[in-house]
């Protein structure tokens, strides 16, 4: 199993709670407790990414490398070096509305200047107003075998315009979101100029969502 590009090796030893174990990686030897080796074998096993605190403020951090992407549109496997961005600058201000933009994953990116970044920003933004308006404040029912009200719509946008550009889909399931009345007011949007194809999907959370957004493996 690869992590930061070294192979991680096995635990030569354990002991009690408040003795340390050895752990051997790449010939450096790190005292671990049992509770945090412990931690660090579940991450692996479970796949997570996690980071430790040891002693003297130095950190293990635990990352898994992610190459396939799980489309929510239509179920296909995207392989890929998947790269994150963040925004740049100070956070936005909290916001109350019931819609929140969680994350965009760009399926298809243009070479750099083929489209501007900022009209893209102002174009999603756009598009989580349409939501704002079109969805009701107050959340639906749970789905059928759901405690929690919440909904996360994926919007995919294939640019420039081409037949079956404008996609949408819903988890865990669509009631409380009309495509028939979200879908035409996207559509209608002044979409940003680009000079070769981009196409991304925008994860929006509803009435206060709190489960998984874009998937990779």
């Amino acid at each position: 199993m690869k992590i930061n590009a070294l192979w991680l090796r096995t635990a030569l030893e354990v002991s009690n709670a408040s003795d340390p174990a050895f752990l051997v990686y790449l010939y450096v030897i790190v005292l671990l407790s049992i509770r945090t080796w412990e931690t660090i074998r579940n991450a692996i096993q479970n796949m997570q990414d996690i980071t430790v605190a040891l002693l003297d403020d130095t950190r293990f951090t635990l990352k898994f490398v992610r190459n396939t992407y799980h489309n929510p549109i239509d179920g296909s496997e995207q392989r890929a070096q998947w790269q994150t961005y963040t925004s740049q600058g100070p956070p936005p201000p909290p916001s109350n509305s019931h819609v929140q933009l969680k994350e965009t994953v760009l399926l298809i990116e243009p070479p750099y200047g083929d489209v501007s970044g900022q009209e893209l920003g102002i174009y999603i933004k756009e598009i989580l107003k349409i939501l704002e308006q079109s969805t009701p404040v107050s959340p639906p029912q749970p789905p059928a075998g759901f405690d929690h009200p919440g909904r996360q719509v994926i919007v995919e946008i294939d640019l420039p315009k081409r037949e079956g550009w404008l996609k949408m889909t819903a988890y865990p399931s669509m009631e409380g979101i009309n495509s028939g009345v979200i879908l035409p007011q996207i559509a209608a949007l002044g979409a940003p100029e680009t000079k070769s194809r981009c196409k991304f999907q925008v994860f929006f959370d509803l009435w206060g969502y709190q489960g998984p957004a874009a998937q990779f493996s």
